[in-house]
């Protein structure tokens, strides 16, 4: 199993389309959902209209993120493809550029794939492969997954963790006996209330090597009696997000005494109509799409039959995944020992991970229900 830790970062816009349509098809509203927003052997108008979305012009730190992350990328190819003649230098370059693990399998023996796939993906994501994105047509199935892991550079005492406390849902509803972890320090913080009708605080991350921060996990709260739906319409305006940035927002640092949940969400998205709204057309109809760096034989032969996506997030005292050590950060902002601010996610919130040099995101997400 190769690792590899480039990472092709994806343009804002992007990332909020894509996001407001995601939660268009949850299930339901309440649904809570994540999402980790990450070309391959396309020309012409396909690579075209992939770039225009798959922008990587402006990469992830790869250095930086190269700490917090594993990445591995592997191709399952069909036994039969030598009718189309797979082009050789592009499995070399899915080697040397990607790392990409190359493996030989039947597709017609779709029991046999789907355990090997899901032997792959389900320790990693808690979600198995669905057998209908499994044709028996399929010619290639590529897997990347992203996994990341950090620390909270001000972790929650397990001790301070209680469920005495009530949650309260966007559809007026209160649950009880709800779990919150809690620590009260210096976090940079911003109160949007005239723009978005929400406050938004920012929590520096670690990891096992290094002090420095690199990485924040940003939390969206809607005020009380704000429905977390009319501010993720408020932040879908590109004028709006950057609020959202720890760079250039107008945050302060403030004491915070900040009451987070643990969270564990499991999320499968079908991208396929998604991204053909978004302009990706070409690639998943069969007569437009030119995947000819794949063959050597007309390219005309392979097109997407599908684009899914599975991820999974948790967070608990210590940080997000798990982690052991702890580390002397050196000077912060000074700030009075009393809070200044309660921030108290006991109702919906949207959150994002960030690079703080580069501003990208790596996931982002909802809250809706414990």
């Amino acid at each position: 199993m190769r690792r590899t830790n480039q990472v092709p970062r994806f343009i804002h816009n992007f990332h909020t389309i894509l996001y407001d349509k995601a939660d268009n098809f949850s299930s339901h509203k309440t649904e809570n959902i994540m999402f980790s927003p990450r070309k391959l052997g396309a020309r012409g108008e396909t690579l075209k209209q992939i770039s225009t979305i798959l922008n990587n012009k402006n990469d992830v730190n790869h250095r930086d993120i190269s700490d917090y992350t594993e990445i591995i990328n592997h191709l399952f190819l069909d036994e039969q493809t030598r009718q189309y003649e797979i082009n050789g230098t592009f499995i070399d370059e899915l080697k040397d550029q990607y790392n990409c693990d190359i493996e030989l399998i039947d597709f017609q023996q779709q029991a046999v794939v789907l355990e090997k796939v899901n032997l792959l993906i389900q320790g990693q994501t808690g979600n198995g492969f669905p057998k209908k994105y499994l044709p028996l047509n399929t010619t290639m199935l590529f897997i990347n997954y992203v996994y990341f892991k950090a620390m909270w550079l001000f972790q929650f005492e397990k001790h301070d963790t209680s469920n005495n406390h009530e949650f309260y849902t966007d559809q007026d509803d209160i649950i009880s006996n709800y779990t919150l972890m809690f620590v009260r320090r210096p976090f940079r913080y911003s109160d949007l209330t005239s723009e978005l009708g929400a406050q938004i605080v920012h929590l520096p991350l670690i990891n096992d090597y290094e002090s420095s921060i690199k990485f924040v996990f940003t939390i969206v709260l809607p005020n009380r009696n704000v429905k977390l739906i009319d501010v993720l319409t408020k932040i879908m305006n590109r004028r709006q997000q950057r609020l959202l940035s720890f760079n250039s927002a107008p945050h302060h640092y403030k004491q915070i005494d900040l009451y987070l949940p643990k969270l564990s969400i499991k999320s499968f998205f079908d991208l396929k109509s998604y991204l053909i709204e978004l302009g990706m057309k070409d690639a998943f109809d069969s007569n437009q799409a030119d995947f000819s760096v794949i063959t050597l034989r007309s390219g005309r032969q392979l097109f997407l039959e599908n684009v899914v996506h599975t991820t999974m997030l948790n967070v608990n005292e210590v940080g997000i995944e798990e982690a052991s050590l702890a580390f002397n950060t050196g000077p912060l902002p000074m700030c009075d020992m009393n809070p200044d601010v309660e921030f108290k996610c006991d109702r919906p919130f949207f959150f994002m991970i960030n690079e703080i040099k580069t501003d990208a995101i790596l996931f982002m997400g909802k809250y809706s229900l414990p």
